[in-house]
């Protein structure tokens, strides 16, 4: 039994198609990186989370590609994820495609995700990994931030552009891979990873859409999200729907109980078993997010305040003092972003 998040082999396909066609063997792969070949065949294989950085790394040491994750993005096609594919290019437009894709995405991986967040005209997109990096996580990085852009490309056609890509790692000696694929200003060693564009992008009819298949495809990708495990932890479990939470509306202990499918009472003595509480895990989230968004220089004090669910800006102040020792006004001023 896997221990911790998974994530699909489904989630990897591109990679293993490029090792196939460069005759790499798959099984080399995963045993030189510590599992077992046996686990990982077949399209329902899962795999854990924590492996996927080590996966990717190794993958461009086998190669000798050290830009892996943008060429394997760049190759992603129409059945590359499965039914999370298929979801999202047979939505109607391209804001649909991506909610259904955000919405659905636990059918790939249990602690890894896409969150969306609209301000001042622009969508940006971050490319959450709840497990914690072992190590080097460049091309993982790469791709799950590339194949989204490349998905617009294809899909939404011609008039698809970036208005940025932000990468957590440092700037790389070559980065003009990055220029070519993306076409936009690439910014490296951000708090997070993820990609801006035009919301206007979002009312983008796709050229593949098909909306009655779309409607048959959610009904199949609601029941395989009913047949999905547990997330491992409580704690992991509340993290997760408070980032995928809209938290300047309800975020209560009955909120979140619910969301959980425990009784309130149970969430508070569960929490609390693992040494924390739902207090404590939203202030780690607020604090997480302040820092992301505050590095954005045209999302104001006041707008981040709302957005993490505070009634004016001086209880946000009041917090993120508490929590970094730092004003927001002081965090942004000396921030590197």
């Amino acid at each position: 039994m896997l221990q911790g998040p998974s994530i699909s082999i489904q989630a990897i396909h591109p990679l293993l198609t490029r090792l196939d066609s460069l005759g790499i063997r798959r099984d080399r792969l995963f045993e030189e990186c510590g599992i077992d070949p046996a686990n990982a065949k077949g399209a329902e294989a899962r795999i854990p989370l924590i492996a996927l950085d080590a996966i990717w790394e190794h993958a461009a040491t086998l190669t000798g590609d050290h830009h892996i994750g943008l060429h394997c993005a760049e190759g992603v096609e129409p059945d590359s994820f499965g039914i999370l594919s298929y979801l999202g290019i047979n939505s109607e437009t391209w804001g649909k495609g991506l909610k259904r894709v955000c919405d659905y995405f636990r059918i790939l991986s249990e602690g890894s995700y896409y969150e969306r967040c609209q301000q001042d005209g622009q969508m940006t997109v971050f490319a959450r990994h709840l497990v914690p990096h072992t190590g080097p996580y460049r091309q993982q990085t790469d791709f799950t931030v590339a194949v989204l852009h490349c998905y617009g490309k294809r899909y939404v056609g011609s008039s698809w552009a970036l208005a940025e890509v932000f990468l957590e790692y440092p700037r790389p000696n070559d980065t003009r891979e990055y220029q070519r694929l993306f076409a936009s200003p690439v910014r490296f060693g951000a708090a997070e990873s993820g990609l801006c564009f035009d919301a206007r992008f979002l009312d983008s009819p796709l050229n593949s859409r098909d909306p009655s298949l779309v409607v048959l495809l959610e009904r199949f990708a609601e029941q395989l999200m009913a047949t999905l495990p547990r997330i491992h932890g409580t704690a992991q479990q509340v993290r997760q729907q408070l980032l995928a939470s809209d938290l300047s509306t309800d975020v209560s202990l009955k909120s979140i109980s619910k969301r959980v499918s425990m009784s309130p009472r149970t969430l508070q003595r569960q929490l609390s078993s693992e040494g924390t509480s739902l207090q404590k895990l939203l202030d780690e989230v607020r604090q997480s997010l302040a820092q992301q968004w505050l590095s954005h220089q045209r999302v104001s004090i006041a707008e981040v305040a709302f957005a993490l669910g505070f009634s004016e800006p001086a209880a946000f102040h009041r917090a993120f003092k508490r929590w970094t020792g730092k004003t927001p006004t002081a965090y942004r001023v000396t921030s590197e972003l």
